[in-house]
């Protein structure tokens, strides 16, 4: 008998990790049903699901019509924040298993009671000059450029400006006011150095960094760093992390009720110290998992269903190790850099590499695409491994000159200017 024989998982939507969650319960015998507003031509997670539904997925009452029609065991969505609300929801409603109250949600995934997270723990954080409404912001004189302000309850990205003096400070308020659903910002101290993102998973009440990549971002016309060319997998500065930061993230998981979930903390590192800023109760949207799987045999995507589905699980946290045993990792984006797509070519041709263990195309010829610094930018997405790094920048390499998205022009719309051979300094 399978794992989930009997058993009925929902899946909010197709996003990163959800088609994975959705093959995963199906080779273990549960019954998968997908809902989002997408037909199964654009929504991956529904051509492989058992039944799907076309539904917005902010329709609590649509979707908890449909889990209590259907007799769930369980719900799950992949890494995008304001679905895994909609999941939190039902999960409560129907009194089935989840990680996460709304309470917990806001504490770690508002910036500004995740900065006085960290400081009751001893996290190293920016400084932060303010945070609260916009429109009560007045102390302009406190403020040591420069600065970056970000709204305080958004996501992929959005609303984020850095200033270098007060120039352009009220307008970059302002944008920020108006990605916020409470009209609230923070301003807190830019740090130029490396973003990094660290990766925990938590079990039976014990945390572990299991993954930390250090971004090499693209630097917009605005001078915005937030979309990532590569990540590079161990970090470069995860000794230093592991050191100093380590056990005081892994005890405010522990201590503020965090149990049987991932969960990831972003940061910035430089001259020697990490600066955390931001955290996420879900999966990066780097897909991590994949890279755990394939180094450490240990995959927390599929621990993540067997949590939703409330089966012991098979997952072994100590099997985990963020150095991967030494191999050498790299997420590269291709990313656009904004127009109408006309036409592909080339990606099929590369993915067949058996060091690109995983892959993902997110924008399809008729897409346009808006360059406004936010994830949706990003088209393609590949991993890749070796036993060095001469050999991923020779994946890499080949990847720039082979994939192609071209506009009516036949102009091509990826980003070309990233050179990986700063990675074999």
């Amino acid at each position: 008998m399978k794992r989930f024989e009997g058993k009925t998982l929902f899946e909010l939507g197709t996003t990163m990790g959800s088609v994975q969650m959705v093959q995963y319960a199906k080779e273990n015998g549960a019954y998968v049903i997908v809902a989002d507003v997408d037909t199964p031509e654009r929504s991956a997670a529904k051509r492989i699901a058992d039944k799907t539904y076309m539904c917005d997925l902010k329709d609590i009452d649509g979707l908890i019509k449909i889990a209590e029609e259907n007799d769930i065991d369980g719900v799950v969505t992949g890494a995008s924040e304001a679905i895994l609300q909609s999941s939190r929801i039902i999960a409560e409603k129907l009194n089935l298993p989840i990680y996460f109250t709304e309470e917990l949600w806001n504490r770690f995934m508002r910036k500004d009671s995740f900065r006085s997270l960290c400081k009751k723990y001893g996290v190293t954080t920016p400084t932060t000059y303010y945070s609260g409404k916009a429109k009560d912001f007045c102390s302009f004189d406190s403020l040591q450029y420069p600065v970056i302000i970000k709204p305080v309850d958004s996501s992929s990205n959005s609303g984020i400006s850095i200033c270098a003096s007060s120039d352009n400070l009220s307008n970059a308020i302002q944008h920020a006011s108006d990605c916020s659903k409470t009209n609230s910002i923070i301003i807190e101290q830019y740090i130029d150095g490396e973003e990094i993102s660290c990766t925990y998973v938590i079990k039976d009440h014990k945390a572990k960094m299991v993954c930390m990549g250090t971004k090499y971002p693209y630097v917009d016309e605005n001078g915005l760093r937030a979309l990532a060319n590569a990540y590079l997998y161990p970090s470069p500065s995860i000794n230093e992390y592991m050191a100093n930061e380590d056990e005081n993230v892994k005890e405010m998981f522990i201590n503020e009720g965090l149990n049987n979930c991932t969960v990831f903390v972003q940061g910035m590192y430089k001259d020697g110290k990490s600066y955390i800023f931001e955290a996420g109760l879900r999966m990066e949207g780097t897909g991590s998992f994949r890279i755990t799987s394939e180094l450490c045999k240990q995959n927390f995507l599929h621990f993540q269903v067997d949590n939703a589905l409330g089966v012991s699980t098979e997952y072994e946290l100590e099997k985990e190790d963020p150095y991967f045993y030494g191999k050498k990792c790299v997420l590269f984006s291709q990313i656009v850099k904004g127009g109408t797509i006309s036409s592909v070519s080339g990606y099929d041709e590369v993915i067949h590499d058996d060091r690109i263990f995983a892959s993902e195309q997110r924008r399809y010829p008729g897409d346009t695409i808006k360059a406004d610094g936010t994830l949706r930018q990003i088209m393609f997405r590949y991993l890749i491994y070796g036993d060095d790094m001469e050999t991923v920048v020779k994946i890499i390499k080949h990847i720039q000159n082979t994939v192609q998205a071209l506009d009516a022009d036949g102009n091509n719309l990826l980003v070309t200017s990233f050179n990986p051979d700063f990675f074999l300094d």
